[in-house]
């Protein structure tokens, strides 16, 4: 390396070859420095404008008496030291003269200055920086009518005044995009302890419920009984969803720790789909299990597996009303892969929901399904714990014809880091939640009883897709009313044709036919347009209670509600109904209405 190369960069020859038009002042406007390229553009040469004024070198075109260059000029050098910074300058007309060997006569030329001030330690200006650009061409163009040139000059600076705002766009969506990962951390955050503080007082409804199913039958009436396996059975359901929030709370956290070890998978797999044998036949679905043993050992950890299967089957029980669910354990094509492929002859998904159906907190709502309800976490689930195994899940459908889900996670334990490979501490079953909620769908499909035929009591349809809480409801009604219960929207309308009834009451989110849509069905039936129609829902904002005021309903109920509550206002709508009946009588309407 050579001696001036250890000694620093030489800035004077920088700045001289730098390729903007700079000149270098002094507070007197004396000339100290200039850059080659300014040079050239005025026609000058180093040594004849060091040490010399401004205006000395530069004055105006004695031939132009409308020249404003120099006064300009001035003016914007003495704002730069009157205020400490730069100062722009609009585009100038300041001609050049010529050098003598040329004639000495005066060019026309415009330019584009700033002006910028370099401050000394005590904040006083040292020097003034006087870069131009020189814009002559561009002014010549656009006075000669030249239109196309100028449009491309003036699109240049308005693509580097568009490439400014981008890159302030960009800085703004790096920060907001920072505070969306902070948002979705602190929501991680939440669920996380949300689930943790529902333990608590789960754990202390299901010790007392399950001590109460234990007792000898005679100390515990059938009605009580059933009440209390009512209670057990949903807060084993609440149980599912705070345990499947937590689950994915801590995944999105990154503090789940797999154990991974060596599982017959075949086998695993057999006992955890034969847990809704029974539950299909009763659905009237086969179940079909084509389970041929591995003969290379698969590596999984067990709870995170059983996870997988049972998510994925529960699921096509939801969706499947006749034909099979098929589930397949085999090799992939090739043979390095294990493929876990649950087919069914379900609803479907629409086309327009497949890219979307892996997403979290993501349902489908335009299918027919057994049930409405759910978290839209448990296919998320479901890919994130496969994600965890080095696998991938993949989903193929056709609407009204079935889906098939593939798992594919690689064989043997090379893949998989060497801490996670360790035995797992034991796990509580987790079949029962699914299965026991996977048989309410089944029960909510079924049909059941029209009434006890007993007449002198109002009639009322009951529409609730959720069987434990129809059953719950048929009950506080029973000794009022004669209760029909059904599952969804079109079973309750079909039975109002059958039958005039007293009145409707009826849940939102249901399969089939939900209740706004039923609500507009009987509100345009001119058979049914006087019935009376109580909406129940879990929905608490004020655009839904609006949707369904708006759309003819006489009372909204949200859940949770008391049994009080609900007697009462059922109450109030019946006798409003018979006040209502009685005055058109009076008024010699309609005696008879359909079936009554």
């Amino acid at each position: 390396m050579s001696e001036s190369e250890l000694s620093g960069p030489d800035f004077q020859a920088l700045f001289e070859a730098a390729p903007g038009l700079y000149l270098v002042l002094t507070p007197e406007l004396t000339i100290v420095a200039a850059s080659d390229a300014y040079l050239a553009a005025t026609m000058t040469r180093r040594d004849e404008v060091l040490g010399r004024h401004l205006f000395d070198v530069f004055p105006d075109n004695p031939d132009d008496p409308e020249a404003t260059g120099v006064r300009n000029l001035r003016a914007s050098l003495d704002r730069v030291l009157a205020e400490r910074r730069p100062d722009t300058m609009p585009v100038q007309k300041y001609d050049i003269r010529r050098p003598a060997a040329e004639g000495g006569t005066f060019e026309e030329r415009h330019w584009s200055p700033v002006n910028s001030p370099v401050l000394g330690p005590g904040g006083e200006v040292r020097y003034i920086i006087h870069r131009v650009e020189d814009v002559t061409d561009y002014v010549r163009l656009e006075a000669h009518g030249s239109v196309m040139a100028a449009e491309i000059f003036q699109r240049q600076r308005d693509l580097d005044d568009a490439n400014g705002r981008l890159r302030a766009a960009n800085h703004e969506l790096k920060a907001l995009s920072e505070r969306l990962q902070e948002l979705d951390r602190l929501k991680t955050q939440f669920f996380a302890n949300v689930s943790h503080e529902f333990r608590t007082p789960l754990t202390l409804m299901l010790g007392p419920l399950e001590e109460l199913l234990a007792m000898d039958r005679t100390r515990l009436a059938p009605p009580a009984r059933q009440l209390v396996m009512i209670a057990h059975r949903n807060s084993i359901r609440l149980l599912k969803l705070v345990n499947s929030l937590l689950d994915f709370s801590r995944l999105e956290a990154g503090r789940v720790e797999p154990a991974f070890q060596q599982v017959d998978l075949a086998a695993l797999t057999t006992e955890l789909a034969g847990q809704f044998r029974i539950l299909c036949q009763r659905a009237g679905i086969r179940l079909v299990l084509n389970m041929p043993r591995m003969e290379e050992p698969a590596w999984v950890d067990r709870g995170m597996w059983e996870r997988i299967v049972l998510n994925l089957l529960s699921n096509a029980v939801k969706f499947t009303f006749e034909g099979e669910i098929e589930v397949t354990l085999r090799r992939s094509i090739s043979q390095r892969d294990v493929e876990l492929v649950v087919r069914d002859t379900g609803s479907g998904i629409p086309p327009e929901e497949l890219p979307l159906i892996f997403d979290r907190f993501h349902r489908v709502e335009q299918t027919v399904a057994r049930s409405h309800e759910g978290t839209g976490i448990g296919l998320a689930l479901v890919r994130e714990l496969v994600t965890l195994h080095g696998g991938s899940v993949s989903v193929s459908s056709e609407r009204g014809r079935g889906s098939t889900f593939t798992v594919r996670i690689p064989l043997g334990a090379a893949h998989l880091p060497q801490r996670a490979i360790r035995p797992a501490a034991p796990a509580p079953d987790q079949t029962r939640p699914y299965v026991e909620e996977a048989a309410r769908w089944i029960e909510a499909t079924e049909p059941e009883p029209s009434g006890d035929g007993r007449r002198g009591r109002p009639y009322v349809i009951l529409a609730e897709d959720n069987a434990d809480l129809r059953t719950y409801i048929r009950r506080l009604l029973d000794g009022r009313c004669e209760v029909h219960a059904v599952a969804d929207g079109q079973a309750a309308f079909d039975a109002a044709l059958a039958r005039y009834p007293s009145l409707i009451l009826t849940d939102v989110a249901m399969p089939r036919l939900d209740g706004f849509a039923l609500l507009r069905k009987v509100r345009t039936e001119p058979a049914l347009r006087g019935v009376p129609v109580i909406m129940v829902t879990s929905r608490a904002d004020d655009a839904a209670l609006a949707e369904g005021l708006e759309g003819g309903a006489d009372d909204y109920l949200i859940k949770p509600f008391t049994a009080r509550e609900l007697i009462a206002r059922v109450t109030k709508v019946l006798e409003l109904g018979r006040a209502r009946e009685a005055l058109e009588r009076i008024g010699g309407g309609p005696e008879q209405r359909n079936g009554s």
